[in-house]
């Protein structure tokens, strides 16, 4: 099977306007119980990709698979048009998509969509690869070929070859991280479970309202849940942060303000040592996060985020990550954690992550960079 030359080849026609056809609700309201499902995008609305569609769909539900629509050619009626790049790239974030199959046939061992020209791959791959969101290439055979990755196995076979895959991890690395983050996660519920209860008393004695506050914060593909954190600032602190702004020492998007006169006397202590952070190994143990990956982001600020930085959404958000042991509030632009984000994408290993981990305990000791 060839690679993405093989698109390159003069053997597609051509079709240059894309559009979602079909569209589920993405408020966060709907998204919130579908966090665990991956939202999957078809290529097409010809025959290979109703074919594919229907083939699949039976057994999405096990996979945890969400069919979002098909991105076409064409002009059908009640539905809006997507005829730019930088409408594609609204696409993929505005409806969390995980990945982009492209449905095609086999001749001769070479992979063909004669209603797909090579212009329009370049463009699908392109926003795909600035955003690290996978792309798939199906195909529908009668018969089992041998050495090649079978997607179900029913009377017919869809195979599917991936052409984009981020972050540069296997499904074995995969499998160790999640084992990792369960049993840390699980350990340290467990083993700081006094702290938990003293910064819990020491919470509700010392401030008015409850100890533990949460979040939606941007998960995988940026698809919204519920982070946990305990409180350190007073009640209704979301509210107040409008009329500090003006205050705000963050370039870009985001916001930080030293000395942030919403932070109580507890809350001080437990961010600079980060104990407020704590409750999130919760959040790991539901698969929700994970202990080394960019950190999550909440969700007014996703929309903010350049393209390239959507790649930060390809794996799921950490508790620790090249941030936190670089200064944290230290990087006093927004651009250079995000670029930190995406570099940590770019580099990713588990020796990497581990060498992460382990410097994150100093980091949080000496309180660098912590407000």
């Amino acid at each position: 099977m060839k690679t993405v030359k093989v698109f390159k080849a003069k053997i597609f026609t051509a079709s240059s306007v894309y559009r979602l056809t079909k569209k589920t609700d993405p408020l966060l309201e709907s998204q919130i119980p579908k966090l665990h499902f991956k939202n999957m995008v078809i290529v097409g609305d010809d025959h290979n990709a109703k074919t594919v569609l229907h083939e699949l769909k039976a057994n999405w539900p096990q996979q945890k698979k969400l069919f979002i629509g098909f991105i076409t050619k064409g002009n059908l009626p009640g539905n809006k048009e997507y005829s730019s790049y930088e409408s594609l790239e609204k696409i993929l974030i505005d409806y969390y998509i995980d990945e982009i199959l492209i449905p095609g046939e086999m001749e001769y061992n070479t992979y063909i969509n004669p209603r797909i020209s090579s212009k329009d791959i370049d463009l699908i791959l392109n926003a795909a690869k600035k955003m690290g969101i996978k792309v798939s290439l199906v195909y529908i055979r009668e018969s089992t070929p041998s050495m090649l990755p079978i997607f179900i196995k029913k009377s017919r076979i869809i195979l599917n070859m991936h052409l984009l895959n981020f972050a540069n991890r296997g499904q074995l690395e995969l499998f160790i991280k999640r084992a990792l983050d369960i049993i840390l996660s699980l350990a340290a519920l467990i083993l700081l479970s006094p702290l938990f209860l003293l910064i819990y008393l020491l919470v509700r004695i010392t401030s008015k309202g409850p100890a533990f506050y949460f979040q939606y914060r941007g998960g995988l593909r940026g698809k919204p849940f519920r982070m946990y954190k305990f409180r350190s600032m007073v009640l209704h602190a979301d509210e107040m942060q409008a009329r500090l702004m003006a205050l705000n020492e963050m370039k870009g998007n985001g916001f930080k303000l030293s000395n942030d006169p919403r932070i109580t006397k507890i809350g001080k202590f437990i961010r600079k040592t980060s104990i407020d952070e704590l409750p999130q190994f919760l959040n790991i143990l539901r698969g929700e996060m994970t202990i080394v990956g960019p950190r999550p982001i909440v969700i007014p600020e996703i929309k903010k985020l350049q393209p390239y930085q959507h790649k930060r959404h390809a794996v799921k958000p950490g508790l620790t990550c090249i941030w936190q042991v670089s200064g944290r509030s230290q990087i006093d632009r927004y651009d250079d954690w995000m670029d930190l984000d995406v570099f940590y994408i770019d580099n990713y290993s588990l020796p990497f992550d581990l060498q992460l981990f382990v410097k994150t305990f100093p980091a949080i000791l000496s309180g660098r960079g912590a407000k």
